[in-house]
């Protein structure tokens, strides 16, 4: 019998081009995500109109609207609770009637008033 040498095929390797195109790609949208996260202005998307408004501006906004609108809640909030505080020590420091003074016999043997 005769023996064939079996040859293996060679894998496909990937040409150059393409993955030197893919390692750009990567690290364009690489640089995309941290410029958005940095907070810096980003460019808009291939199939975002120009004249599209900014999400996150819009956001933000809405945000530091809500904060407002608690932050002012809260002013009088503690505006009125200030005021019932003040309201109650006034309350608190209305006249009363003097204490009957206490007999010499109980003065002496207790030492005055415990109240």
């Amino acid at each position: 019998m005769t023996e064939t040498p079996e040859t293996q095929p060679e894998p496909a390797a990937a040409p150059a081009d393409s993955t030197a195109e893919r390692v750009n790609t990567l690290e364009e949208k690489v640089n995309r995500i941290l410029g958005i996260l940095s907070g810096g202005d980003s460019e808009p998307g291939p199939d975002a109109a120009p004249d599209t408004p900014d999400i996150a501006h819009q956001i933000r906004e809405q945000l530091d609207a809500r904060d407002r609108a608690q932050r002012d809640a809260d002013e009088k909030k503690s505006a009125g609770d200030r005021l019932a505080a003040v309201e109650q020590q006034v309350k608190d420091m209305a006249e009363r009637a003097p204490q009957a003074p206490l007999k010499r016999a109980t003065r002496l043997m207790w030492g005055g008033r415990t109240e």
